[in-house]
């Protein structure tokens, strides 16, 4: 089986797109073809992850869709079940969400989205990507899981628009808003939604090699960052779709799986594990709150201060720079300011006449510090070479 296509689609060949070194093969009728993604297998269940290399990159380096159509952290996932000469798969896709827009780093926790004025620019871009996933699966069915306030809403209402325009269908299911404790009813509630649509889609179903029927349509989720409440999402999806086949499967097995996948999937494009990994198996834990503060330190880090080169090695690998971009990594000017303007305040502040007042000296200086690094952010930030 060729690794960079599905089982429906086995025999029409390689999907160059999803073939991360098919640029730097010296010898194509040689090669050894290359993923981005991860393949999990759990007794008769194997998850296969394929990422796409039209819009490569780490998280704020790497959002919405370029000018042809192209979705950051764009991923198909494959959901493949064995049982003797019979086989049974389906696919489940997440992307970025698909208007034009960009979020690009600035030292703070979370920076503003900024989405394209140009209503034009957003429906080309939005034609393209549908008209690509319409050739490759059929149906297309978007499921957006994204809040219904702030500027998620903005995204929202411009995607409903888009979708609106085209006739695509599109479910916006707040997570947030609408998940329970209970994760039953959380699954109650979702199944209301996509039920209709995840029967119509249909599987690929095999038996002695032979097909029997095919997936029919897909259904593309995706939230913010297309990663935390995603992989939740696209679980109980898996789930439901074995359910209306009335297929038999280790629910515990299917939801390691997807655990692990997305972690693996989280880490290529945030710098570490998937939030909210504990809901899938256990529901919320304090555990899993912890692990929770420590990915988001983690992925702060990573996108400010080593993204850039992740970003130029991602672009060296698939062939989209001519030379080896001369490197530096400017983290070394934020720690090495950060601790002078740290001593000045302590200095100051030990010098001062009181405790009260050395403490204020204390506090004013680092409010300053802090001043100076959000108008000078971008001189401290790790940036990719082709990003100037």
């Amino acid at each position: 089986m060729d690794i960079t296509t599905t089982l429906q689609n086995a025999l029409k060949g390689s999907r160059k797109e999803f073939q991360w070194n098919s640029k730097v093969s010296l010898i194509p009728q040689l090669e050894l073809k290359v993923i981005c993604g991860e393949i999990v297998t759990k007794n008769n269940l194997v998850l296969i992850s394929r990422r796409h290399g039209g819009r490569p990159g780490p998280r704020y380096f790497a959002r919405g869709l370029d000018s042809n159509g192209n979705s950051a952290n764009f991923v198909e996932t494959e959901v493949i079940l064995s049982c003797g000469s019979k086989c049974l798969s389906f696919v489940i896709l997440r992307g970025s969400i698909p208007l034009v827009w960009t979020q690009l780093p600035d030292l703070s926790f979370m920076p503003k989205a900024k989405l394209s004025r140009d209503d034009k620019e957003h429906l080309s871009a939005f034609k393209s990507h549908i008209k690509y996933l319409q050739t490759q699966y059929g149906r297309v069915t978007l499921l957006n899981l994204i809040r219904k306030k702030g500027y998620q809403k903005q995204l929202g209402d411009k995607l409903s628009w888009a979708s609106s325009s085209e006739g695509v269908p599109c479910i916006w299911y707040d997570y947030n808003a609408k998940k329970s404790s209970d994760m039953s009813l959380t699954r109650e509630n979702l199944f209301k939604e996509v039920s209709s649509v995840l029967l119509e889609n249909g599987v690929c179903y095999l038996e002695d090699s032979e097909m029997l029927s095919e997936q029919k349509g897909i259904v593309r989720v995706n939230c913010i960052e297309s990663l935390d409440r995603t992989n939740i999402v696209s679980t109980i999806l898996s789930e439901f779709v074995l359910e209306l086949q009335k297929v038999n499967c280790q629910k515990h097995a299917l939801r390691h799986a997807w655990r692990s996948m997305g972690n693996s999937l989280s880490r290529y494009y945030v710098g570490a594990n998937a939030k909210c990994n504990d809901v899938i198996i256990w529901g919320r834990t304090f555990r899993g709150v912890l692990e929770d503060a420590c990915s988001s330190c983690v992925r702060y880090y990573q996108n400010n201060f080593a993204d850039g080169l992740k970003k130029n090695s991602v672009d060296l690998v698939l062939g989209n720079l001519e030379e080896v971009p001369e490197y530096y990594n400017p983290r070394h000017k934020f720690i090495g300011y950060f601790l002078v303007l740290l001593g000045g305040s302590i200095l100051a502040a030990e010098y001062s006449r009181s405790f009260d007042h050395s403490f204020l000296v204390f506090i004013g200086c680092f409010v300053v510090f802090l001043k100076v690094l959000g108008l000078f952010s971008y001189f401290f930030l790790d940036t990719p070479t082709l990003l100037k």
